[in-house]
């Protein structure tokens, strides 16, 4: 809490979204580690932790990129490649199998995998989007780690992070639903 407040009244205006991409970063990590910490402690809620896990390591993965895309670090132009979609699309479905995996046959390093994938499509769902559409994607950022809270709260049986979290992911969403709509595109676009 002194970190956060003591970053929030030291930085400028004009930084602010990346701010706020690193503590949507930070929050979606810490998703991934309580989810794996679980999961080491013998918990039996798998889906919770699994859901926890796959939202928190795309939330932490590509808040890493939109923070370094409008820090400056790395060009802020959309990075794009031959099969990117493709390459996405093979994760996304390689991420859910090794999700039913770990849920039908749980094994630590299942879920080392399913946070590996999950990790790498992060990375490569922010990589294509440019300076321009870095607004919505931190608003989808900030979506994504509080539904990574919701996971986790009911794995951890606790109320408070599951309706912060639902706060946090639906307010998320809607933001984005509005900045698409004044920008007269499609969220579909915009992420893809």
């Amino acid at each position: 809490g002194v970190i956060g407040t003591y970053f929030a009244i030291k930085v400028k205006m004009t930084s602010l979204p990346q701010m706020i991409a690193a503590f949507n970063g930070l929050g979606g990590l810490s998703a991934v580690f309580i989810a794996v910490a679980e999961i080491l402690a013998g918990s039996t809620m798998l889906i919770e932790n699994v859901l926890g896990l796959i939202i928190g390591a795309v939330a932490f993965s590509g808040s890493v990129i939109a923070f370094a895309k409008l820090q400056g670090l790395m060009k802020p132009k959309a990075i794009v490649f031959f099969g990117q979609q493709a390459l996405n699309l093979i994760l996304g479905l390689v991420m859910i199998a090794v999700a039913v995996l770990f849920v039908l046959s749980p094994s630590a390093d299942y879920f080392y995998i399913l946070a590996g994938v999950s990790i790498l499509l992060g990375f490569l769902l922010v990589l294509p989007i440019g300076g321009a559409d870095m607004p919505v994607v931190i608003s989808v950022l900030n979506a994504y780690s509080g539904w990574a809270a919701v996971g986790i709260g009911f794995s951890l049986n606790n109320v408070l992070l599951i309706i912060v979290g639902a706060i946090v992911g639906a307010s998320g969403a809607i933001l984005s639903y509005i900045m698409t709509k004044a920008m007269k595109r499609s969220l579909t676009s915009v992420m893809l």
